[in-house]
């Protein structure tokens, strides 16, 4: 198995489920003993098929980074026009090009 595949099956709604309802809890703290870690249903496809989940969760996570350097992008191409805009260089420029 994929270690990558098993965390994500953890990490999962099944596998948070199941360890949510395992878990005993005691001052705050969950724990899971080793006979409920082994009744967690694992889901063994197979090694292509996990392979396929490993390149597909690349892709998100890539378009992921390029989302949020975008993100970053506009915002800061948006702080630059307010600040030209309550400087009131942005009116200035406006009129030189409108004067053209």
């Amino acid at each position: 198995m994929v270690p990558e595949f098993l965390s994500g099956l953890i990490g999962s709604r099944h596998g948070k489920r199941y360890f949510l309802q395992a878990a005993k809890q005691t001052t705050g703290i969950a724990t899971i003993n080793m006979t409920q870690l082994r009744e967690f249903a694992v889901l063994l496809p197979p090694i292509d098929l996990e392979q396929q989940y490993l390149k597909f969760v690349e892709i998100l996570q890539t378009l992921a980074v390029k989302g949020t350097r975008s993100a970053e992008k506009h915002e800061e191409l948006f702080r630059s026009l307010q600040q030209r805009a309550f400087t009131g260089k942005l009116l200035v420029e406006k009129a030189a090009a409108v004067a053209d």
